[in-house]
């Protein structure tokens, strides 16, 4: 074999392998991540009810912002944070701001058909108590459903499903608590 059929049978076995390295995932990062987050010691959060992009309000005989807001009330327990309603004077606390800024509920559309789909798009802001600084940002969604020709097979139970999804996607870079 020559050096330059060695060449090109080297240059056609790694050309794959490096393609793939540069498709390797890494951490999705915040929008917004203040640097000193873990100094500002927060432990308990304030969660506010949920805002609604205009147009994109919830049904009325459905508590969206109940239910997003219990979700997300589990996701940051679960990442060592208490939740309080009324976090005044507790100590080191901070305010999570949801607005949901797209909702698309198939059921409630009121088509013949509508698309078999549970959307929910939504932006949070963390805001410290002590100076009403914005701590951390950031985006996320919660979708269920897709699948051609079928409806939703039981629309409360994957509504709590894409809502579920949505507190995890929107949270997935929020910190863990710092203990003290």
């Amino acid at each position: 074999m020559n050096a330059k059929k060695i060449l090109k049978w080297l240059l056609f076995a790694l050309l794959p392998i490096l393609l793939l390295n540069g498709c390797a995932t890494t951490p999705r990062q915040p929008q917004f991540l203040a640097p000193d987050f873990p100094e500002a010691g927060i432990r308990i959060i304030h969660l506010p009810p949920v805002s609604f992009e205009a147009g994109y309000e919830p049904p009325y005989d459905i508590d969206l912002d109940g239910e997003l807001r219990q979700q997300l009330r589990t996701v940051l327990e679960s990442k060592g944070y208490q939740v309080d309603p009324t976090p005044e004077g507790a100590g080191n606390h901070a305010t999570l701001w949801v607005h949901v800024d797209f909702l698309f509920i198939s059921e409630t559309f009121g088509d013949r058909e509508p698309p078999p789909v549970i959307d929910f798009q939504a932006a949070a802001s963390l805001v410290s108590a002590k100076g009403g600084r914005e701590l951390w940002r950031d985006r996320g969604g919660g979708w269920v459903g897709g699948t051609g020709g079928t409806r939703i097979s039981y629309p409360t139970a994957d509504r709590y499903l894409a809502l579920s999804l949505l507190a995890d996607h929107l949270l997935a870079t929020f910190p863990n608590a710092v203990r003290r």
